[in-house]
């Protein structure tokens, strides 16, 4: 039979082992009566998990055999809580451990902000308005990677305003209607206008744009729209005429690189220092590299996965990467950071080019079926063909075809250059174009791209002989 005097519960407030009778006694004396061992806590600390702690406390709260008052209870709702906080903080990580490197590599200033020396150069526009404190609406177009998301943020903190950010792929009408009532007020309080930031703004209607019209007429914030189309084709013309759009071009080789080299430093400077860790972890206890002198950081403290050896990233890494990318600073970076994780893990001294390939086992190139650069790389090749450049069109075509172009529209466009280019010169020209498009249809790729090749060599050859008479 159960005796209450000789079963012992371990009290939830100072964890002493108490009889079960005399608890409720005991928890009355403020935990100085009835006790029958010291805390349980100095006895088991290096042996108890904190959550068999935390969960041997719940089971007596809600044990049947003793009914207690809500005023008793609440006097152990504030140590369960905390001690569930502390429990759950020491298990998970907070959500900033797992940011990317492409996130830790945003530049905060427009000093770290590499490339563009057309938009954000020494003597460009964006640059003295943003220094002068007089920032128009703007639409920053360019190709995904090319930093407009970035720029909005550095335009932002260089101002020293509010800043709203918004994306027309989760966001609508009434969320923007919500931020816009939050802009007004923010100018009501502090007497600046705030910066409205729409990323994809192509994805948005004609109609839902016309939302924006008012607000930016009456200047109640700064609006700043990023697009990867051509905002003559995909924004409001009304919105378009209140907006200065800044054209941010892929990034060149020499900028990738400078992007490449500071995010490896920055990876290199928060990973784990420890070379028997084989699955580094972030540590973002303190302000990243890129918050604070990053050079002076790294120089006093180099990285390595060997002791006394540092890691070392070669240059024709750096720049094998920038290549391969076709100037999409984000994928360039999640590359890097792949293989850098690799090379981590298996206790390398190095950053192998081998590595990179594997991180890059296919070559990233823009390309979109039905944007801007659709229609550039088409007219590119183009040119090449008008121009006499045979390599150049094999590169153009054979981008299309690797990128995943229909080939039936490339050897349409073969047709027409026949015609249109050579034309009465030499009739054959449009046969061997219509063959080819036949070809196509009957073999398909991946054969037919062969046949594509043969058709443009040709081709050339016969603007060639046609201009040599």
């Amino acid at each position: 039979m159960h005796d209450p005097t000789r079963a012992m519960v371990q009290c939830p407030v100072c964890n002493r082992s108490v009889s079960e009778a005399d608890i409720n006694t005991h928890l009355d004396a403020s935990c100085e009566k009835h006790t029958a061992s010291p805390p349980l806590q100095q006895q088991t600390a290096t042996c108890q998990p904190k959550l068999f702690q935390m969960q041997t406390k719940l089971q007596f709260l809600k044990s049947p055999n003793h009914k207690r008052s809500r005023d008793e209870l609440d006097g152990y709702k504030e140590p369960i809580q905390n001690d569930i906080g502390n429990t759950l903080m020491s298990v998970y990580k907070p959500p900033h451990v797992y940011r990317p490197l492409a996130d830790l590599a945003r530049p905060t200033s427009l000093n770290e902000f590499f490339g563009h020396e057309a938009v954000v150069g020494q003597t460009s526009l964006l640059r003295q308005l943003i220094e002068s404190k007089k920032v128009p609406c703007m639409i920053l177009w360019g190709p995904p990677g090319s930093g407009k998301t970035t720029l909005a943020r550095i335009i932002a903190k260089e101002l020293g305003v509010h800043f709203k950010e918004m994306s027309a792929t989760i966001h609508n009408v009434s969320d923007v209607r919500k931020s816009c009532e939050e802009a007004r007020t923010q100018r009501k309080l502090t007497g600046k206008k705030s910066i409205l930031f729409l990323d994809e703004i192509h994805r948005f209607t004609k109609a839902q744009q016309d939302f924006f019209l008012p607000p930016v007429e009456q200047g109640e914030f700064t609006f700043i729209a990023a697009t990867t189309e051509n905002p003559s084709f995909r924004v409001n013309a009304a919105l378009l005429s209140r907006c200065k759009v800044f054209v941010m071009d892929k990034y060149e080789s020499a900028s990738l690189c400078q992007i490449l080299r500071r995010a490896a430093k920055i990876k290199l400077a928060v990973v784990s220092k420890d070379g028997s860790d084989t699955n580094p972890i972030l540590k973002l206890d303190h302000p990243t590299p890129s918050q604070e002198n990053l050079s002076t950081e790294l120089s006093s403290t180099p990285f390595s996965t060997k002791p006394d050896s540092p890691f070392v990233i070669p240059d024709n890494v750096i720049a094998y990467i920038s290549t391969m990318c076709d100037g999409d600073a984000r994928v360039s970076i999640n590359a890097l950071e792949m293989a850098l994780d690799a090379a981590v893990h298996s206790k390398l001294d190095q950053l192998t080019l081998p590595a990179v390939q594997l991180a890059l086992s296919k070559s990233h190139l823009l390309y979109d079926h039905d944007g801007e650069e659709h229609y550039n790389i088409i007219s590119a090749l183009h040119k090449s063909m008008r121009g006499s450049d045979a390599d150049a069109a094999l590169y153009w075509m054979g981008r299309m075809i690797f990128a995943g172009e229909d080939p039936l529209y490339v050897a349409r466009r073969l047709v027409r250059f026949a015609s249109e280019d050579i034309g009465l010169a030499d009739s054959s020209a449009l046969t061997l174009a219509m063959s080819t498009y036949q070809a196509c249809q009957v073999i398909g790729m991946p054969e037919c791209d062969a046949i594509l090749a043969h058709c443009v060599t040709v081709v050339i050859l016969f603007l060639n002989n046609w201009m040599a008479l």
